[in-house]
């Protein structure tokens, strides 16, 4: 049976060059090489399937960013049908070394129920307006079995803070499960390994958790110094998966290695519209995005980002701004906004108390 959910999912992904700034291509010439390596590398890491949608995990595997922004396109291999996300609300490329996932693709867009033996690929900017490093990595083909109804545990995030490590991690799969799991961390430099002793429940599928502290000591650091370490969810091997081969993740810190502060600076009116102001006044940054909500407590009226399209972490020290939908019912203004960013707590952060600001507009 283990075997059998190895196989789950096969997985034939083009070869992702390290991150960093050196051109990878062997069919660019030397001249052109040495532009191509300030450009951005986008790839596809990874493909989930829950009970209602595909979901793509996308990076940039280049030191570079750009200020471009690409569609993401899905194609069942068995029908060819395909599907291209909306380019009205086009994707932005991640940050030099970082991913994103995509929102939900709901199974049928590709002609195909989510519990149907199916052969996907995705592929990042499928109209080719990012100009890349390395144009041959940006697909990656799953197939998934058929009629297979389980959790899927993945590890999306590890961060550290004082003397511990925190996991985030998520169920990807099609089913719940009342089992536990252990999590296992490994010092990759070392090879010290530690299994924890409390437990954790899989969160319901399509939803995702941190874990309490585990102190660095179990896996010999100081939690100062240069550490790698390897998180991986159900080490012990306890929980039948969709997928055991996407289990872990690996972080890498280092003693400047430090935490994201989100907060909202400002908001105003802006014709028919609400703006808000974000930044991270924090030292360091996440992978994960995050979703903003803004409500008039006067009247009730609510708006938040689409789901779909959360947010990216700003660099520390930086901000950004987005926009409501345009809104002429009486219930917008005037208003007495309550503005909050990352409202799921998806996003660890250094101050989880300075989230939100509360400002009377006209």
């Amino acid at each position: 049976m283990r075997a059998l959910l190895m196989g789950a999912a096969l997985v034939f992904q083009a070869g992702c060059g390290a991150v960093d700034g050196a051109p990878e291509s062997p069919w660019v010439g030397e001249a052109e090489q040495a532009t191509r390596g300030f450009l951005p590398d986008l790839t596809v890491e990874e493909l989930s399937r829950d009970s209602t949608s595909y979901k793509v995990k996308f990076c940039n595997r280049s030191s570079y960013g750009s200020e471009l922004t690409f569609t993401v396109r899905l194609t069942n291999e068995l029908n060819g049908q395909s599907f291209q996300s909306n380019p009205l609300y086009p994707y932005s490329v991640p940050a030099p070394g970082t991913c994103i996932w995509t929102g939900g693709f709901s199974c049928g867009l590709v002609g195909a129920a989510c519990n149907d033996f199916v052969t996907l690929t995705a592929q990042v900017d499928d109209t080719s307006n990012v100009t890349e490093t390395y144009e041959y990595n940006n697909t990656m083909t799953v197939s998934f079995r058929e009629h297979v109804v389980l959790p899927d545990l993945v590890v999306e995030e590890v961060v550290r803070t004082g003397a511990y490590l925190h996991a985030r991690y998520c169920n990807h799969g099609t089913a719940d499960t009342l089992s536990t799991f252990a999590m296992r961390l490994t010092n990759t430099a070392t090879g010290q390994m530690h299994l924890t002793a409390d437990t954790f429940a899989v969160p319901a599928q399509g939803t995702c958790a941190w874990t309490p502290g585990i102190p660095c000591s179990t896996v010999g650091s100081n939690c100062v110094d240069t550490l790698e370490v390897r998180v991986t969810a159900d080490g012990a091997y306890v929980i039948s998966e969709w997928s055991e081969v996407n289990n872990d993740a690996v972080a890498r810190f280092t003693p400047s290695t430090a935490l994201a502060d989100l907060v909202v600076s400002d908001v105003w009116r802006q014709g028919s519209t609400y703006v808000v102001s974000y930044c991270n006044q924090g030292l360091g940054t996440s992978t994960t995005r995050f979703e903003v909500r803004l409500i008039n407590r006067a009247t009730g009226w609510p708006y938040q980002t689409p789901s779909y399209q959360p947010l990216p972490v700003p660099a520390p020290g930086e901000c950004a701004q987005t926009a409501s939908d345009a809104c002429s019912v009486p219930g917008c203004w005037p208003g007495s906004m309550w503005a909050t960013v990352d409202i799921s707590g998806d996003v660890f952060e250094a101050n989880e108390q300075n989230n939100h600001l509360y400002k009377t507009l006209p």
